[in-house]
């Protein structure tokens, strides 16, 4: 909106019918006689210099400061061009005056109120005033009932405010007031609190389901009572007695949520807030808090972790409320039907725990929860019209080391529910378990490596029909100081880890340095975790533009791997390193369902026969054909073609008969250490 074309203030000041005033974001300029009278002053100069929010009340009748809610309204103005609003003023004489105001920018920071309507309060004493003759000016509105309410309520407002913890949000729970007491023992700032949600106070050890419980009730319409514990900014505890209570308008729609809050951190009882925090909320059941101390407490018990697969189907297909039905439910079948094992927890959304509260042995209680998990195969659960049946997965170990029994117990559920079984108890020869212990063991070896330049690059050539080098093949090891490790043993460790794409910069690095000194053709694998990761698309390719080293690089796409071809980031990151100089070959062709259509769409330069096809080809009559098909079809496409694990001379022999253009394996060379 356009600012008011520009005129003087005596022009804009000259309407008599309606006060008004000229200021800027932070004092009044100028205002004409209305304005004066209206305020009741003695002269202009009275009322100069002020900012609005110095002609009026502590409190707008809406409950907000009347500071903050004025820089509100002139920040928007001064975007917007206008606004309307109803505000709250004072006389000089103490008269609360009523009024719409229209704001309107005149310029980059000026701004002109009008006072629209306005309608004047009065106090007793005022009236009192009045009634023994003295004259009260521009009485427009009803007498003190209104003044003296709203002074009742500015009153209460006050004493909660300096009595409690009060802040208000919107209907999405976003703060727009807080007031002195929460500043102060939150530790936050008025403007680092507006606009953030109550998060920013949230403690980590209250547990979510408090929070869910908060909004389930107040978004009822509902008033909520509760004890929270909060974390001030500094990060240590408080904890405070809450009622958060919605707002709501004539129509009964919820426009803001109030919270008022008593700090009770050097008052409320220790075995309350114990209580608090190790109930799981859903349940009534004790919960992981409860059940770690329960631990640590007896030695060398057994336990239990307990999944059922259809609490998550329930979580995302029903509503909040008939989850909480269900989830109670079944934990009060649960604990019914397990009294006589131990002692139940509901240690996550999803899972349960047992702990055996006597000496028995491993058979007894393992015998008991076979048991259970016998018993809860029939079991269901009514939710509505439905019946939900029960899926247990249970997974058992021995309480030896507190810290580490729950996660065995887990380990051992979940391996479990990879041999299809219900029942498992933990022993570190699990197939879960070695694989965990594998990814640990790679992890820290190869984020050492990295550090150590322990990674190393190997080669192996490519040889035309006449068994001169066309290329020469890189290949990835890991050196443990002994021997050099194959990437077949680690790789799917490294990227669980997050190390894969730190490997991959490492071989295309210490790869163009080594080959560009050479000026020898080489090729490099890649997968489709390489392509669809745009920090290492883009190391590439500045790589090889910085070193100019496109011309010798043949980029390996493993269709092993699962490459989608169609995809957008990898026909683009193709079509740039071809624009360097690269070709492109498909690795591994051959080894599962090959699509054609791309060799012509993606402009691929080599072919690279699987070894799959090659080992028994001399053999194999179907192998043969494959391969006979495969060199007749790229060929016909102008794409060369190479065999892999070429390893005697008879298939070589064979393959040259095919018209294979060039040869790979043990025959013409093993792979050797190029850069030691």
């Amino acid at each position: 909106m356009t600012c008011v074309v520009e005129q003087s203030f005596d022009e804009l000041l000259a309407d008599e019918s309606v006060a008004m005033v000229i200021h800027d974001d932070m004092a009044s300029l100028d205002c004409n006689q209305a304005f004066i009278d209206l305020f009741e002053a003695n002269n202009k100069n009275e009322l100069l210099g002020l900012h609005p929010c110095q002609l009026s009340p502590e409190y707008q009748a809406s409950g907000a400061m009347s500071y903050e809610l004025a820089n509100e309204h002139i920040s928007e103005c001064l975007q917007t061009g206008r606004t309307e609003f109803n505000w709250l003023n004072t006389s000089m004489r103490g008269k609360l005056i009523l009024s719409k105001v229209e704001l309107v920018r005149l310029s980059e920071n000026r701004l002109l109120s009008r006072m629209v309507n306005p309608q004047v309060y009065i106090n007793r004493e005022q009236r009192n005033a009045a009634q023994n003759g003295q004259e009260i000016s521009n009485l427009a509105g009803p007498d003190m009932g209104f003044w003296e309410s709203f002074n009742l309520l500015n009153q209460h407002k006050r004493a909660i405010d300096v009595s409690a913890i009060v802040s208000k949000t919107d209907s999405n729970g976003v703060i727009i007031y807080v007031n002195d007491m929460f500043c102060e023992v939150s530790g936050f700032s008025r403007n680092e609190l507006l606009g953030q949600k109550h998060n920013i106070v949230n403690h980590p050890d209250m547990p979510k389901e408090v929070f869910k419980d908060i909004w389930a009730t107040i978004t009822a319409g509902e008033v909520w009572h509760g004890v929270i514990q909060n974390r001030r900014k500094d990060g240590s505890s408080y904890y405070v007695s809450s009622t958060i209570s919605p707002i709501m308008d004539a129509s009964g729609d919820i426009t803001e949520y109030i919270a008022i809050r008593h700090d009770i951190t050097d008052v409320y009882e220790k075995d309350r807030i114990i209580k608090i925090q190790s109930t799981d909320m859903d349940t009534g059941l004790p919960n992981r808090v409860q059940f770690n101390q329960d631990l640590r407490a007896r030695r060398h018990a057994w336990i239990a972790v307990l999944s059922f697969a259809e609490i998550e189907g329930v979580q995302q297909i029903y509503g909040d409320l008939e989850y909480k039905i269900f989830i109670k439910n079944m934990a009060a079948m649960l604990n019914d039907s397990a009294k006589a094992i131990g002692k139940l927890y509901r240690t996550s959304d999803s899972c349960f725990a047992l702990v055996c509260e006597c000496d028995c042995r491993q058979q007894t209680f393992q015998h008991n929860c076979q048991q259970l998990v016998n018993f809860l195969a029939d079991q269901y659960i009514v939710l509505g019209d439905s019946r939900i049946f029960l899926t247990v997965r249970m997974g058992i170990a021995e309480n030896k080391d507190a810290e580490k029994t729950y996660g065995q117990a887990y380990l051992a559920m979940n391996s479990a529910q990879q041999g299809g079984d219900h029942l498992a108890v933990y022993h570190q020869g699990t197939k879960e378990y070695q694989r965990i212990n594998q990814a640990i063991y790679w992890t820290e070896k190869l984020r050492s490596a990295v550090k150590e330049l322990r990674i190393k690059i190997f080669g192996q050539g490519i040889f035309n029909q006449h068994g001169e080098r066309y290329s020469t093949e890189v290949l990835m090891r890991y050196h443990c100081g002994y021997e050099y490790v194959s990437p077949l043993e680690y790789l799917e460790h490294a990227k669980a880890a997050g190390i894969y794409h730190t490997l991959t910069h490492e071989v295309v690095r210490q790869s163009l340095q080594y080959f560009a000194e050479k000026n020898e053709r080489f090729s490099i694998n890649l997968d489709q975790q390489d392509i669809f990761n745009q920090n290492t698309r883009q190391f590439i390719l500045s790589e090889l533009a910085r070193t100019g080293s496109g011309q010798l690089l043949t980029v390996e796409l493993l269709e092993s791997s699962g490459v989608d071809f169609s995809d957008i980031r990898v026909r683009k990151f193709l079509r740039e390193a071809k624009a360097l100089g690269c070709q492109i070959a498909i690795d591994d062709f051959g080894s599962g369902y090959s699509n054609f259509e791309y060799l012509a769409s993606l402009e691929v330069d080599l072919v690279k026969i699987d070894g799959s096809l090659i080992r028994d080809l001399l053999n194999n009559d179907k192998h043969q054909l494959i391969v006979r098909s495969i060199v007749y079809l790229c060929h016909s496409l102008g794409i060369k073609v190479v065999a892999e694990y070429t390893e005697e001379k008879a298939i070589v022999d064979l393959l040259a008969d095919f018209s294979v253009d060039y040869f790979q394996g043990y025959y013409f060379e093993k792979p050797a250490l190029l850069n030691d």
